[in-house]
């Protein structure tokens, strides 16, 4: 926890009226907390509505005051707000709160202002990781919009004007102002220079005065100069470009990097004075990567409009052409009797100098000795697919380089059944290297959006069973101490017995111990707190463990993949989005085979039939339907695919929205409570696994998603 979060908190407190009671705003103002008492709802709420890190601290027993009711209400308006109660140990009330208002942090009176302290420790710790937490799904799900958004097919200038109000708008935890500005590099006679392109909400003098600023110049142009980040918290020496009037601010001035050489800048606007955490810069450096790619994607994407356009009008230009692209133009005939030709492959000076052309000419390499091994299995899948219908062939593989390279290719080639019974193969080799991890870096980010989405549910999964870890573990403390306390009048009886007749006083406060402290009670709840506890702990696990396997980013070759497994995992972590709503009912066929893929995309595929059927029992106001909510998650084999079917018992989708709803960006979710990218994203990675995502109506009412996928060693290549 960073030293100075507790500078951040504002305690608000309950006080009691008992004037034996010290008051706790004192207590904690004491150690240097900033504490203030409110008496009453009204006063709490307010406390609570005017500051954002907010921990209350009330007597149980105050006068005029049902502080049950009142932390009740509260956790129910807002049920992130920390608690931790001051009370008599034997309250009626105590057990209540522990259980229905998950209150887990509480002090004896008469209070110990040290154990009233190591509490606040502990509970400002819980709180400030969940900020933690929240503040890095928030940085996802940024991340994630400006991935989407640099994948959409819009102009350089009109994504760099989106990319920034995005920014500004989206990233409220980085109190930036609703100002900045983003330049582009470029190089002039005495050196190079930046051209603000996109600006938002800049005062008309910076319009004129920044429109080109040099290299060097303002903290801008040092960002560019440096390839560093430059921050100001206010308008110091460095701010050469002023005017009158001008009002004080703060910066953040970030270079755009491609290949180590600056491409532009992006400018922040911070209020005066601002303090710099240290996740800001390591946030702002891949905002800055981000837009980067999105920026050279366009570039390069024009680039190759104008080569394909060259090579339209002046066929006799082609090879010079590809010389500059990243990619390869071939022709490939196979014959009747097995034999492979290449009549034709262009040559390439970029990424691809090292493909083996001259081997694939002379007949000494095949073709799919280059494919990786992992996807050659896909690669002649889809040609066989191609060639039995005479259809395009399109197909993602990874392209193995005389120098041990390995790239991310996609080709497209288009079959010709000859007269001889040969098929022709007229295709491009186009090199996607950047494409595929910007693509691999979207789904992450999906998936990680997807979990940021999920974790309060989990936390709140985990905090039950933690609670009766906790509470069993202070009943066993309590219990060992009465123990040993009992213990300790045994030695004196024993020393007593030792040197004589024992005191008969002695006696009698060994028996009245005895009878105070109850062992026959103890003997009997001692071992089952045990247990209770490491059941807690166990339930813990297997939600931890299901969360670790879900979120982890994966092999980059495809493994064996055990569905059912996987499924029990996502149903897991999803367990907060379904468990108030519907019933799961799982009925896996067992024994399946394995399939083989990518865990961590098959598990997001899992994951989002199953929270939109959540959502869509939950009613689209957020009400339950006037259903009992289900959702059947089943598997099966069938013949040589291995079939997942997802069914709920919600209201369906229309028949008119059916067709859209692998549609990027289509949703019937509300405003604002969905992206149209889920089952888009998924239903892409269940078609690169060679599978099919289809929906149907379930049986009576619903929706049913049914997911095909090959099962290992009886997929594509058994029917090449």
């Amino acid at each position: 926890m960073e030293t100075d979060f507790l500078d951040q908190v504002r305690f608000v407190t309950v006080e009691s009226t008992d004037p034996g009671d010290r008051p706790l705003d004192e207590i904690l103002g004491g150690y240097g907390l900033d504490a203030v008492p409110a008496t009453g709802e009204p006063a709490v709420a307010d406390e609570l509505d005017r500051h954002e890190i907010v921990v209350l601290v009330a007597d149980l027993q105050a006068r005029g005051v049902d502080t049950f009711g009142l932390v009740k209400r509260i956790k129910r308006r807002k049920h992130y707000v920390p608690v931790i109660l001051v009370t008599k140990l034997d309250d009626v009330n105590l057990p209540l709160a522990v259980t229905e208002l998950h209150v887990g942090h509480y002090v004896p009176k008469p209070v110990d202002p040290d154990r009233l302290m190591a509490e606040v420790t502990r509970c400002t710790g819980y709180l400030h990781e969940r900020l933690e937490r929240e503040r890095m799904a928030a940085e996802e799900r940024a991340i994630g919009a400006l991935l989407r958004l640099s994948l959409q097919p819009i102009a350089l200038q009109e994504y760099l004007q989106a990319a920034l109000e995005l920014l500004l708008q989206a990233v409220t935890w980085l109190r930036i102002l609703p100002r900045g500005a983003i330049f582009l590099a470029r190089e002039g006679e005495g050196g190079g220079y930046l051209n603000m392109v996109a600006q938002y909400q800049l005062s008309p003098e910076l319009h004129g005065l920044c429109a080109r600023v040099e290299f060097g110049q303002c903290l801008c142009g040092r960002a560019a100069e440096s390839k560093e980040i430059q921050f100001a918290a206010c308008l110091d020496h460095r701010h050469e470009i002023r005017f009158e009037g001008i009002q004080p601010h703060g910066h953040y001035n970030v270079p755009l990097l491609h290949e180590g050489r600056t491409i532009g800048v992006i400018v922040f606007y911070l209020p005066h004075g601002h303090r710099p955490l240290f996740h800001e810069e390591a946030f702002l450096r891949r905002v800055a990567d981000t837009l980067s790619m999105g920026i050279i994607r366009r570039t390069q994407s024009s680039a190759l409009k104008e080569a394909v356009s060259a090579a339209s009008q002046a066929v006799g230009q082609l090879e010079s052409i590809t010389r500059n692209l990243s990619g390869i133009i071939f022709r490939r005939i196979d014959h009747p009797d097995g034999r492979v030709e290449y009549p034709y492959i262009s040559s390439s000076e970029k990424e691809l100098g090292f493909f083996p052309s001259r081997l694939l000419k002379e007949g000494l390499l095949e073709g799919f000795e280059l494919v990786h091994l992992s996807d050659r299995e896909g690669v002649r899948d889809a040609m066989a697919r191609a060639a039995e219908k005479m259809a395009p062939m399109s197909t993602d593989f990874r392209l193995l380089l005389e120098n041990g390279d390995t790239r991310w290719m996609h080709c497209s080639a288009y079959p010709t059944r000859l007269d001889d019974g040969a098929i022709r193969w007229d295709g491009l080799l186009l090199d996607v290297e950047d494409r595929k991890s910007l693509e691999a870096q979207l789904v992450q980010s999906q998936k990680l959006e997807a979990v940021g989405q999920l974790a309060a549910g989990i936390a709140h999964e985990i905090n039950t069973p933690t609670q009766y870890v906790s509470d069993n573990t202070h009943f066993l403390q309590e219990s060992f101490e009465e123990l040993f306390g009992l213990i300790g009048e045994y030695r004196r009886l024993v020393e007593a017995a030792q040197e004589g007749a024992p005191d008969r006083e002695l006696i009698e406060r060994i028996l009245r111990l005895e009878e105070e402290v109850d062992l026959e009670y103890l003997e009997e709840e001692i071992p089952q707190a045990l247990e209770q506890a490491m059941e807690g702990l166990r339930k813990i696990a297997t939600i931890v463990r299901a969360m670790k396997e879900f979120s982890h980013p994966g092999s980059e070759d495809r493994e064996a993949i055990d569905v059912n497994k996987l499924l029990a995992n996502t149903v897991t972590i999803s367990r907060n989005e379904w468990k108030y709503v519907a019933e799961v009912e799982m009925t896996p066929e067992e024994g399946l085979p394995p399939v083989m893929g990518f865990s961590n995309q098959l598990g997001q595929v899992f994951l989002n039939p199953i929270v939109n059927a959540a959502h869509a029992i939950a009613g689209a106001g957020g009400e339950k339907l006037d259903v009992e909510g289900r959702i059947r998650v089943s598997t099966r084999l069938i013949g040589r695919e291995l079939e997942v079917r997802i069914e709920d018992n919600g209201p369906g989708i229309p028949e008119e929205l059916r067709d859209k709803v692998f549609n990027p960006f289509f949703t019937t979710k509300e405003v604002g409570k969905g992206t149209g990218q889920g089952l888009a994203i998924a239903h892409d990675i269940v078609k690169k696994h060679g599978g099919v995502l289809s929906l149907e109506d379930a049986p009576g009412h619903g929706a049913l998603f049914i997911i095909r996928l090959p099962v290992a060693g009886l997929g594509a290549e058994a029917a090449v």
